[in-house]
């Protein structure tokens, strides 16, 4: 019997910096770390509530939440956090339940990951 072997997973986040470096110039710098650290709390909150969404508000505003959660995403240049967030979606339009948890697993993971991702390149932008 060989040897058993712990995996990592390695998942990368994609980070949209021409979003913002599009949003330092039409916004200025002040004003869109401002926006950016907004977001960034709006996501935070929103990931965590969302279970509580799905139990007590039903399948369609479980959906609205997550909706609002691509779009601020997107907004900020977090674009692997909202696609994972439509793949959510998706796993509840096929109905596929084990997907669906892997997949909000991965959502959480990959929240962790996309606000270091923003708030380090913020910080290089600023710099």
């Amino acid at each position: 019997m060989g040897a058993v072997e712990k995996m990592e997973l390695a998942e990368g986040v994609v980070l949209d910096s021409d979003r913002l470096v599009y949003l330092c110039v039409s916004l200025g710098e002040s004003v869109t770390e401002a926006l950016v650290t907004a977001s960034i709390g709006d996501i935070a909150r929103g990931v965590e509530g969302l279970d509580a969404v799905e139990h007590s508000h039903g399948q369609e505003e479980y959906l609205n939440a997550l909706s609002r959660l691509a779009s601020v995403a997107r907004h900020i240049g977090l674009t692997s956090f909202a696609k994972v967030v439509m793949d959510i979606t998706e796993c509840i339009d096929a109905g596929d339940t084990v997907a669906l948890s892997a997949t909000k697993a991965r959502l959480n993971r990959i929240a962790h990951k996309s606000e270091a991702a923003i708030l380090h390149l913020e910080d290089m932008l600023v710099r």
